[in-house]
Formats: C-alpha cells, structure tokens, sequence
C-alpha cells in the first residue's frame, strides 16, 4: 500500500503541473512511516525539479512556487479517490472527510531555512541523513527501566518533550518504520 500512496502523491502532482504549466516535470517520491515522537505517521516528501518541459512547445516552464490552495484541493481529490478505490465509502467516512475539509488536505511546501535547496551537494547530504536516521536515535534514548523506553523529541510547539513507551510499543515503533 505504500508504493501506491507514493504513486498517488506522484500522480496528484502531475496532474496539477500538467493544468497549471502544460508540462512534464521529475518527480522523486519518498515515504516516511513515523512522525518525530517515534509514533506510526505516513507521509510522503515530494521532490520536484525547479521546471519541466512543455511537450508541445518544447519549451522548459519555470516553477517557481505552486498555489497552495490548489495544490491541497488537488491532494485531497487524488487521495480520496484512492482511497474510494482502495476500501470503499466506508459508511459515510469518505464523503464526510470530504465535507470536513472543503478547503482540501494539508500539504507543506518545505523550509527553505532547513533544506539547502541552493546547491545539490548540500540537498543530498541533507536527504541522506533525513532518510537513514531512525525513528528514534539511540542518542535520544534517556533511559531503559521497568519494562519501558525513555526517550526525547525535539516537538514543534516545544523546545524538548520527553515521551516514555512499554518496552514492547517502542519496538514496534522502530520495526514499523
């Protein structure tokens, strides 16, 4: 299932450059399976080239930035679709996330501060290290005591936010990953 929700991701911005821009760029898809504290979160990063090539002119078509508001509209037509597809109505919950979320689903177009977008050696190192690390480094792990796992995360409202977990979720945590 997750090489489909990649594929979904992919497909979701190829239609919008395709309506927006009239032309083809690379896409690299990648998946996450967990969230900063360690816990089970998929999601997707997307990389997309600075531009792509318009079939019928054969023109390069910069892309300096995509709107946001369609771009959330868009993600969640293709993901509801799929999941639609995938599972069915499920009672309502589809057409109800649909409902719930008029405005689309959330995207979050990068940190230009974070990733060095700049120069390509800096953005691959970068991504090497972000895709390599484990859910939880070893270095983050406080203690280990009583059938439990303590551990910090750096979390976006806090500066540090301590977490413990039985023995047994925090393996799961990391198998899952």
């Amino acid at each position: 299932m997750y090489s489909e929700l990649m594929s979904v991701g992919h497909e979701c911005l190829e239609a919008l450059i395709q309506e927006l821009l009239h032309s083809d760029t690379i896409k690299i898809v990648f998946i996450h399976t967990y969230g900063r504290n360690g816990s089970y979160n998929p999601h997707l990063h997307i990389l997309l080239a600075e531009g792509g090539l318009n079939p019928d002119t054969n023109q390069w078509v910069p892309i300096n930035r995509l709107p946001l508001s369609k771009l959330r509209l868009k993600w969640q037509a293709h993901l509801l679709e799929f999941m639609l597809t995938r599972v069915g109505e499920l009672n309502g919950i589809i057409k109800g996330l649909r409902d719930k979320h008029p405005k689309g689903f959330y995207v979050h177009p990068g940190n230009d501060k974070k990733v060095p977008t700049k120069n390509y050696r800096g953005l691959l190192k970068y991504l090497t290290k972000y895709l390599a690390s484990p859910p939880i480094g070893v270095s983050k792990i406080t203690s280990v005591s009583g059938g439990h796992v303590s551990y910090y995360y750096q979390s976006y409202s806090s500066k540090r936010r301590e977490y413990e977990s039985p023995n047994e979720v925090f393996m799961e945590h990391l198998l899952a990953a």
